[in-house]
């Protein structure tokens, strides 16, 4: 494999006590992982204001989980979310665009990171999860 290996990363990530780990919610669909480099100092920031607006999007999707960075590349968050299909994800979004505290979270949080990145990913033949 190693010809095929051009970087590699490691890091330790933390879970925020109000964004608990669950186990997927059911067996195939997809995942989106999203993940968002912050501004250094601003992670308290970013999760109290997660906080008060992540439930309009729990109205609609729960959460697969959401962490963020104690070694390795610091200041990151990452959020796991699962769903059946790319236009149930499409469906589902919109939706909370519609509650109100959502767009105030996204407009508050997108002002404290850098970058910002989305990954669909879906189970492998041999994944329990498919």
């Amino acid at each position: 494999m190693l010809p095929f290996i051009v970087s590699r990363n490691a890091q330790l990530n933390q879970e925020f006590g109000f964004f608990p780990t669950a186990p997927p919610h059911a067996q195939g669909g997809l995942f989106e992982l999203r993940t968002y480099q912050l501004k250094p100092g601003t992670l308290l920031e970013w999760e109290s204001t997660w906080r008060r607006g992540i439930e309009a999007r729990r109205k609609f999707v729960a959460p697969v989980g959401a962490w963020f960075s104690q070694i390795g590349r610091l200041h990151q968050t990452h959020h796991l979310w699962q769903y059946p299909d790319l236009q149930t994800r499409k469906e589902l979004r919109q939706k909370a665009w519609q509650i109100d505290g959502w767009a105030e979270t996204v407009s508050k949080t997108s002002k404290l990171a850098e970058t910002m990145d989305s990954f669909i990913m879906s189970p492998l033949s041999f994944s329990p999860l498919k």
